[in-house]
């Protein structure tokens, strides 16, 4: 998990756990994640943090700086409150076996840098439409 001292760290749990996450979560990405999620005040499912393969080639998860979640909110509920928490990269999947079991779409959050915000919908893998770009 983002690499501080075990007291900087007690503000994540037990909104996030490194088992969820990775333990290469950049801190500060994770502090705007947890910003958002209090601001949301409901269960986020994690469906991806750090890796190493399976996203774009230059995707934030590569660095600790993106998460793929899910939660039972209207999009109208969530996207204002991540855009207010400070993330600047902020998309909306209609896809995959989340959408297909529950009919509400997965996030993708991250901290790319604040000039080059950028919020999109995928309505079918591999597809992108940029709202803001």
């Amino acid at each position: 998990f983002p690499t501080r001292r075990s007291s900087d760290l007690k503000q994540f749990q037990p909104y996030f756990t490194p088992e969820e996450c990775g333990q290469e979560m950049d801190f500060n990405f994770m502090s705007t994640a947890l910003k958002a999620r209090k601001l949301l005040n409901s269960p986020w499912e994690i469906l991806a943090g750090f890796a190493s393969d399976g996203h774009a080639t230059k995707s934030m998860h590569y660095t600790g700086q993106a998460l793929d979640f899910w939660t039972d909110l209207s999009p109208r509920i969530v996207i204002p409150s991540l855009i207010k928490s400070g993330l600047t990269g902020v998309g909306i999947y209609y896809w995959g076996n989340h959408f297909a079991s529950t009919n509400k779409p997965f996030y993708h959050i991250d901290n790319r840098q604040p000039d080059r915000f950028q919020m999109w919908i995928s309505p079918r893998s591999g597809e992108y439409n940029y709202l803001i770009k």
